[in-house]
């Protein structure tokens, strides 16, 4: 994910180099290039939508996206690192670690305080990653549930 001007412009300089290279390429080769080339593209224009405010409201599906949501927020805001970590109170660096390694480390409070800072907000739910088994009267123990189900 690109999270800087800087990052954007060093994929940009790739995404040149991975297009001269997909067009001199042939087969399996020429494919992987294109495919390379369709994700480089896509991930630029998505950066460039958030940079310009076209996009704000970022879904959130899991802890890892929660980690790209919090930089989208940033970028969509118009704040560098910098910027985030003066409003935090924190050293750039600080910011740099958490964005660059996916707010792996980060406590809940401080993705808290980011989320706040940044003006959002997360809303979502916490389901059972498997469906739980529907519950059978016999299993609520009631007196008599099996003799009664046994009648139906």
């Amino acid at each position: 994910m690109i999270s800087t001007d800087r990052q954007l412009q060093l994929m940009e300089e790739k995404l040149v180099d991975a297009q001269k290279s997909a067009k001199d390429s042939e087969g399996i080769e020429a494919d992987v290039l294109r495919d390379l080339v369709e994700e480089m593209e896509l991930e630029i224009a998505e950066y460039k939508k958030v940079v310009k405010g076209e996009e704000t409201i970022f879904t959130v599906s899991s802890v890892s996206d929660l980690a790209n949501a919090l930089i989208k927020a940033r970028i969509a805001r118009g704040w560098s690192q910098a910027e985030l970590a003066r409003h935090l109170d924190k050293q750039e660096q600080s910011v740099q670690r958490d964005e660059a390694g996916g707010y792996e480390r980060a406590t809940l409070a401080r993705l808290a305080d980011v989320a706040d800072v940044l003006g959002y907000r997360l809303r979502g739910v916490l389901e059972p990653a498997q469906p739980r088994e529907p519950l059978k009267i016999s299993d609520l123990g009631l007196p008599n549930a099996h003799s009664k189900a046994g009648q139906k």
